[in-house]
């Protein structure tokens, strides 16, 4: 449980987790049909990956771990996968789900889009996303909330096209930006593949930069 070690050393909250249990440790062997041909840079990505499975206080949870060119672990503890029941979702977001999951936390991140969340790819429609999306202008029912983060702000997407949106509160009002090159759910998820495999190779990704 070496990795699991790494992000218990690097997160400061881990005895929420606590008692862990190890159930298995291995390898990402098997990705949904069609997954590699919509997610090339995450395909890679996971199939590098070590993969802990453990029984843990909020249930069970996938640890994705790499080690950097500097020898820093660095990873992901994810949900286990699963088939997103009745969730209105846009198939992409559906087909990651069936491959491994959201995540829950991650630790050594690099700098990027997964900086600062909650979670990612969890899908969230609850009455705190209806309001916000009504805030600014959206339809609730169009958009899922996939990726929030702990000062408010969300990333959502449209259900029907997967277009992304960064709704940010702040001084200038209610603001829905767009990143540049990231046009939809599967850019989205690409983008944060590339910062990873950039991070594990020694390279920083450029910052994601944000307009109207």
């Amino acid at each position: 449980m070496e990795d699991w070690k790494s992000f218990r050393a690097s997160y400061s909250i881990t005895e929420l987790f606590e008692p862990a249990t190890l159930i298995s440790r291995g390898g990402v062997d098997k990705l949904p049909i069609g997954f590699r041909s919509q997610f090339p840079k995450l395909s890679t990505l996971l199939s590098t990956a070590r993969l802990t499975k453990l029984d843990t206080s909020y249930g069970i949870r996938n640890v994705f771990a790499w080690t950097r060119k500097d020898g820093t672990v660095c990873g992901w503890v994810c949900f286990e996968a699963t088939q997103s029941g009745e969730t209105p979702l846009h198939p992409d977001h559906r087909l990651l789900l069936q491959a491994f999951g959201a995540i829950h936390e991650c630790w050594n991140e690099p700098l990027g889009l997964l900086n600062n969340l909650d979670s990612a790819f969890l899908p969230k429609t609850d009455k705190s996303h209806d309001g916000q999306c009504e805030e600014h202008g959206l339809s609730p029912r169009e958009y899922v909330t996939f990726a929030p983060e702990a000062n408010g702000n969300s990333h959502v997407y449209n259900v029907r096209s997967g277009e992304v949106y960064f709704l940010v509160s702040g001084i200038d009002g209610m603001l829905n930006l767009r990143i540049d090159g990231v046009s939809d759910f599967r850019a989205w998820v690409e983008r944060v593949a590339q910062e990873w495999l950039d991070n594990l190779d020694g390279k920083q990704t450029d910052y994601p930069q944000y307009h109207r």
